[in-house]
């Protein structure tokens, strides 16, 4: 036997690892606090080893493979880190953060509709007074380059931020061909005409953001913001033009000198429950809104006899949007809430073009056109136990008066009153499994640059037109989403149909000898995909996951005669490694093949990359290297136009695909920083206007 000293212990250690992923009712958590690696990263960083999210160098964030999500904090939209996500998450120390979670059951708590992802992020505590500024710059040899710079003040009840952005994105003696084939009635032989070219263009972006809020007392606050945006987009071409018949050669050159602007401004009050200071009761907002259309072209056409001909294209215009909207919220009872919301919207649409040439007259066209929208919406969610459900319905009248006074006889005036119902339901059966079930309806309407008559020559052969008879696009969706978690990894499986009438495409027409390019409403088209998403993390230090999705749209038109069948893809593998000292590796390919345009084919895409990301001073400064498909200079975008009367064009774009590119971020602050984010309750989902 042992004596009583003999199995004295002097220490006992007990390690445990806490699971850092888990499924809950809206859909997965991530325990930030509880990931040691993190403790030396900004959240920018940290964000990519967060299931169904990426995180890349340049400061892009996807989820579950796109971009199609908006990022909370604390329950409440973070709309400033939407729009400018570099600088915002990157002046966040992940150990600052609790925990991060992917909402897929987003339902009526969050305001949005069934099948919105959020990325919640939920700080561990509360902020105090103090002042924060953050940066980043960046730039590839592509040549591109993205800075900006954020100050985040808060004082008592008063947040306030600053946000400037710069953003320059060229393309350098680009390459292009053109082959075109015409043929007119009765004619047994087509004219044959071969374009070659060489481009150059640079876009340069300015955005200046600037946000309050202020919190009235416990259960009042106001909101307001104004963001401005100018950007300036400069291109030039040197074009030779053949003719295979007759042996002409001519010379086109381009010059396009772009300016535009646009400003967004809102003010926002809520009011919250007295017994739920978290959960708003009442809210009544205004927006104002500015989008110009406004596009100035001047071209040379040197004919075979040395003379030249001087073009000169321009439209000056735009959009004025006036809405206001209040909503208020009923608790039902403990899980069952009901909505109210009513909204008015008016849209005050001019522009004008002028189009002359040498020897030649000026042409000037006008369009003017009204727009007024009243909705009334009301959406109900409820639950018990383990399942989840919600519907509602839109009821909108909207009116539009179109006025083109060089050609009356486009005038019109509509009248319009649509339903717009949704349901879903969400089921979690136990711990590892979600499913979830929608439908939806929902209207896309033209944007004035659609719509407006205005007429550009990108040469002797090829140009661009609006369609001022365009009208809105209806989609209805069904979609269904399966997830399943295992002991190292997780898996989702996303089905979608859609059915659109009145859709509205960009497309390809003869006019005269020239191959224009103008929108449509083509008939209708049913769309079915399905998406997969897959992460495997055997170890802490490695992990792999791979996006991918395939469909097949059909569209149909009788006038024009359209019967399209396309198939599209995309899969995007990508391999991290995770090492000490703050060290991330990571790999990664795509393969893209997007939908054509009626009557078109186009080509593949692949790219491959691979970065090294190294965090630095406690997740204050964070720098990486990035490297894209080094050993392809071009992507070569191939698309190919067969119309039914037997026109022919194909064009090939290289376009630049070898670059290597270096992105820093550095934060300072001084006592803790404010959590502001941009409200964009007042947005509207039928246009897209404002800034982004």
């Amino acid at each position: 036997m042992l004596k009583p000293k003999a199995i004295e212990l002097g220490n006992v250690v007990v390690k445990g690892k806490r699971k850092l992923t888990k499924l809950t009712d809206e859909g997965l958590s991530y325990n930030m606090k509880a990931d040691e690696k993190a403790k030396g990263e900004n959240l920018l960083t940290a964000l990519d080893r967060v299931p169904f999210v990426e995180s890349k160098p340049d400061g892009t964030v996807s989820v579950r493979g796109t971009s199609n999500y908006q990022i909370y904090l604390n329950g409440r939209p973070y709309e400033m880190a939407n729009v400018s996500a570099k600088s915002v998450l990157s002046s966040v120390k992940a150990t600052d953060i609790d925990h991060v979670d992917v909402i897929t059951n987003a339902a009526e708590k969050y305001g949005v509709r069934p099948g919105t992802v959020i990325l919640n992020i939920v700080t561990r505590g509360k902020a105090i007074d103090g002042l924060t500024v953050s940066s980043f710059l960046g730039g590839t040899t592509q040549p591109y380059s993205n800075d900006g710079l954020t100050v985040l003040v808060k004082k008592g009840n008063v947040d306030f931020s600053l946000d400037y952005n710069y953003v320059i994105n060229g393309q350098h003696h680009q390459p292009f061909t053109q082959d075109y084939s015409f043929r007119n009635p009765g004619d047994s032989l087509s004219r044959q005409i071969h374009v070659e070219g060489k481009g150059n263009g640079n876009v340069q972006s300015h955005t200046l953001r600037s946000m309050l809020k202020w919190r009235i007392d416990s259960i009042n606050s106001l909101y307001a913001d104004i963001h401005g945006n100018i950007e300036t987009f400069n291109t030039s071409t040197n074009t030779m033009e053949s003719s295979v018949e007759d042996d002409m050669t001519s010379r086109y050159k381009r010059s396009d000198s772009n300016s535009s602007g646009t400003v967004e401004s809102n003010i926002i009050w809520r009011n919250y429950y007295k017994a739920n200071p978290d959960r708003e009761h009442f809210m009544l907002g205004y927006r104002y809104a500015y989008n110009p259309d406004k596009r100035h072209y001047f071209s040379t056409n040197q004919t075979p006899g040395g003379q030249d001909a001087r073009t000169v294209q321009r439209t000056d215009g735009g959009v004025n949007e006036h809405s206001l909207t209040s909503s208020i919220l009923i608790a039902l009872a403990r899980r069952h809430m009901l909505r109210l919301e009513a909204k008015g919207i008016i849209r005050l649409g001019r522009t004008s073009s002028v189009y002359s040439q040498d020897n030649s007259e000026d042409a000037e066209d006008k369009m003017r056109y009204n727009q007024n929208i009243e909705q009334l919406s009301a959406y109900y969610s409820g639950g018990a136990k383990k399942l989840y459900w919600g519907a509602g319905f839109s009821l909108e009248q909207s009116r539009m008066k179109m006025t083109l006074p060089e050609d009356h006889e486009l005038d019109y005036t509509r009248n319009n009153t649509n339903v717009l119902p949704y349901a879903y339901l969400y089921w979690t059966p136990n711990n590892s499994s979600q499913f979830s079930f929608s439908y939806s309806k929902s209207l896309m309407r033209p944007t004035v640059n659609m719509l407006n008559p205005f007429r550009s020559n990108t040469n002797n052969f090829m140009g661009t037109v609006g369609n001022p008879l365009l009208k809105p696009q209806g989609t209805q969706m069904v979609s269904m989403e399966l997830y399943q978690t295992f002991n190292k990894g997780l898996v989702s499986l996303s089905p979608v149909y859609q059915y659109c009438n009145n859709m509205i495409l960009s497309y390809r027409k003869r006019e005269g000898d020239m191959m224009m390019n103008t929108y449509g409403n083509l008939g209708h088209s049913k769309d079915l995909s399905c998406s997969i998403y897959c992460q495997w993390k055997p170890l802490n230090w490695f992990r792999f996951s791979v996006s991918a999705m395939t469909g097949i749209r059909r569209v149909k038109a009788d006038s024009p005669v359209l019967n399209q069948r396309d198939w599209y893809q995309t899969c995007a593998p990508s391999i991290s490694f995770y090492l000490p000292h703050n060290w991330d590796i990571k790999t990664s390919y795509g393969f893209f093949k997007n939908l054509p345009d009626p009557w078109s084919t186009c080509s593949t895409l692949q790219q491959y990359s691979l970065s090294v990301v190294k965090s630095f001073l406690k997740g204050r400064l964070t720098a990486s290297v990035e490297v894209k498909t080094p050993f392809q200079r071009y992507y070569h975008s191939k698309a190919t136009t067969t119309l039914p009367s037997g026109d022919f064009v194909r064009q090939t774009n290289f376009i630049t695909a070898r670059s290597f590119g270096i992105n820093i971020f550095y934060s300072l602050s001084k006592g803790r920083k404010v959590n502001i984010q941009r409200d964009k309750t007042l947005r509207d989902s039928d246009q897209q206007t404002g800034v982004q």
